[in-house]
């Protein structure tokens, strides 16, 4: 299969997104998740295999060391063949330079097939953050392709949710935090103080709970969805500039936040009286 050009896979995303009838809540609506996404993908079944692992390229074109020595093999067998030798024979030194060559020779061609599998994997990585709840984000937010996400997803869901008290414990200290909203009346540092403390919890839980990683990007939609429906904010998380690429944003955001309701605070008084 060839998905194509980046506008055409950008398309085919949409239209499985909009072909989910309903984004994934949890354990309980999973299974019904897991169908529409099946349907989703009915109309080409090797998106499917892309997805649940059944179909994976015979060779991970990365610059990490297991494939760097795969490709070694693959470059000693070559020179073999072309020296007439022996299939058994013992393979010739192939440099770390070389190696890196062979991949960026023979894998970054649009038209290969390990090309068209990351193709194929970006677009369903697309659909899948696009067709659950923010929920289910943390325990994704460590995953680097979308049969990644499926696996965490199912390891998470797919299994009854007493089974696991950790990820039960997980569960509900990631509710609390959720459930954490900059409410008109609250402080800013009352909310602050509230919302760092839960989300310190699940930090914490992460380490004994890998499927729960929860990415600084996640933290800092979580905290500007909790900020953006307050009135007092409306202004200052519309025209927030951030990068989620730069590190330490979430400790970034905070101060910012905070800063800006004191100075609002602050000129209210003024801009009664200049209407007076």
């Amino acid at each position: 299969m060839d998905i194509g050009s980046v506008g055409t896979c950008r398309e085919i995303a949409n239209i499985m997104v909009n072909a989910i009838r309903n984004k994934l809540q949890g354990h309980n609506n999973y299974l019904s998740w897991v169908r529409d996404v099946q349907w989703a993908c009915s109309p080409e079944p090797h998106l499917w295999d892309v997805l649940t692992g059944v179909y994976k390229p015979a060779f991970q074109a990365t610059m990490e060391e297991p494939a760097l020595e795969q490709a070694k093999r693959m470059i000693g067998e070559l020179r073999n063949q072309e020296m007439g030798k022996r299939e058994n024979a013992r393979l010739p030194s192939v440099s770390k330079a070389d190696a890196k060559a062979w991949i960026q020779e023979h894998y970054t061609d649009p038209n290969t097939e390990y090309a068209n599998w990351k193709r194929t994997c970006s677009l369903l990585s697309h659909v899948i953050k696009n067709s659950i709840a923010m929920h289910p984000l943390a325990y994704i937010s460590h995953c680097d392709s979308a049969p990644a996400m499926w696996t965490a997803l199912n390891e998470v869901f797919g299994k009854p949710m007493d089974s696991d008290p950790a990820k039960r414990s997980f569960m509900q200290n990631y509710n609390t935090w959720m459930g954490i909203i900059f409410k008109p009346g609250m402080t800013p540092s009352d909310f602050v103080l509230r919302w760092q403390a839960a989300y310190s919890e699940c930090v914490r839980m992460k380490n004994g709970f890998e499927a729960a990683g929860i990415s600084e990007s996640l933290a800092f939609t979580v905290f500007m969805n909790a900020v953006s429906n307050n009135p007092a904010t409306e202004s200052w998380s519309r025209n927030y500039n951030f990068n989620l690429g730069d590190t330490g944003v979430i400790e970034r955001v905070i101060p910012d936040f905070l800063n800006d309701q004191c100075l609002s605070k602050s000129s209210a008084p003024s801009e009664r009286r200049a209407h007076t």
